[in-house]
């Protein structure tokens, strides 16, 4: 019974799908210079550090 249970809950870990991230959903114009995976469409602060975000160079 017990291998069973675990093989259960290795099988159900294996099949969840983390939640899609906010910020791949939009558009992003401002990022930290510190924590590159900010993403904002507005100026303000980085919620992980505190500095101000600047305007994201776009890609060439």
């Amino acid at each position: 019974m017990k291998k069973l249970v675990i093989i259960l809950a290795v099988v159900l870990a294996g099949c969840a799908q983390p939640a899609p991230k906010k910020q791949a959903l939009t558009k992003c114009k401002y990022t930290c210079v510190m924590d590159k995976d900010v993403c904002e469409e507005k100026p303000g602060v980085c919620p992980k550090c505190g500095m101000k975000l600047v305007e994201k160079e776009e890609d060439k």
